[in-house]
Parts: C-alpha cells; structure tokens; sequence
C-alpha cells in the first residue's frame, strides 16, 4: 500500500497545515515590516461570539469575549474546579469572525453565543441569535480519512523500487536515500510517499 503525501512546491518538503500558519505568521515585507497583522493571544479562553441585532437583516458577528487566565479550561487536567477566574476582556471585529474551536469546542461556542437548538439555549437562559437545531449534533472527531483506490499503472516515483523485497536484498531506491544519489532523496524519505507492506498469510 501506497500513501501519497502532501510537499511543498518547489523544495519537496512534506508539509502540513502547521507549515501554512508559520509562513503567515513570519511573513514580511520588503522592509522587513509584518505582512499580516496576526497576533496569537495565549491562555486566552474564548467564551462568547458577540452580534449585532439591532437591525431588521441577519445577524452579524462584531467583537469576541474571552477570559485571559491559564488553564481556564475545565477540560485541562491543571484547571481547577472550584475557581473561575480569569479576566475578562474583548475583542472587536472588522471583517469577520472565524470560529474555529474544533469538533466539541466549535459547537460550545455557538451555543454560549446564542447560536444553536432554541429550546436547550432558553433552558439554560441565552438569548436565542439564530435558532440552528443542528449544532452540537452528529459530532464526529476524525483528522484523517482512508480512501483506497488501484492505480493503473506504477508510480514513477517508485517503478524501481524493490523494498528489499525477494532474494537479492538490494533496492535502488534504498541505495538512493542511504547515499543521497541525486537531487532528492527520493521514496524513503518523509517527504514523497510512505510505504508499508501487508504481508498475509493463509492456511486452509
């Protein structure tokens, strides 16, 4: 089985979503000056997504409350019960609002900001923003999805390749990331493809 992985373009590294956030977090400009005004607040808890209803259109999300304090999370083995804590503060919007808390978290928020089940928001005394049954619901945590397909032919990248598989025990693919052969490392390395095999074995 064969697992193609995500590179960067054009130095072949293996990247992540974490590679995307440091390059906007240290990009400059010419001057050296910060390309993007993007500041990360740390042991800062977010509580509540603020909106505007005054008007007669939708509802618009402006400013974020949050409390600043560290381990404020109830779910952080170092939060403790018995205090609140924190000190709270708020954050205004000029374009947008992107809640990103993930799959149990995403929905938390939106509920404590007014946005979710009418009926469970009202027991619990939070004025109804948008009445959205489906939050909290169908949660599903997964980072990774399997998708297998046949491909028709080789890849490229490893129709040499042998795994030190059979009775000569020599790869050139191997040979080429042992030595550094060439200008890339090649499919042993992390950053072109993971390979595994699945031996099985029967008996009747």
């Amino acid at each position: 089985m064969f697992i193609p992985l995500s590179m960067s373009i054009p130095d072949y590294k293996r990247t992540t979503p974490r590679n995307l956030v440091y390059d906007v977090a240290t990009a400059t400009n010419d001057d050296g000056t910060k390309r993007y005004p993007l500041d990360i607040a740390l042991n800062t808890l977010v509580t509540k997504v603020n909106f505007d209803t005054a008007t007669n259109v939708k509802p618009k999300a402006i400013s974020v409350d949050y409390l600043y304090g560290e381990s404020l999370y109830r779910a952080d083995p170092r939060s403790s019960l018995t205090e609140d804590g924190g000190t709270p503060g708020t954050v205004a919007a000029t374009r947008e609002i992107i809640v990103s808390g993930g799959t149990f978290n995403t929905p938390q928020i939106l509920k404590l900001s007014g946005v979710g089940p009418a009926d469970e928001l009202e027991r619990f005394g939070i004025p109804v923003v948008k009445d959205l049954p489906g939050v909290g619901t169908n949660l599903q945590d997964r980072y990774e999805v399997g998708v297998t397909a046949t491909a028709e032919s080789d890849f490229a990248l490893i129709k040499d390749c042998t795994f030190l598989e059979g009775d000569g025990g020599d790869d050139p693919c191997y040979d080429q990331w042992e030595d550094g052969l060439g200008p890339l490392k090649g499919a042993y390395t992390t950053n072109g493809i993971v390979s595994f095999a699945v031996k099985m074995m029967f008996s009747l």
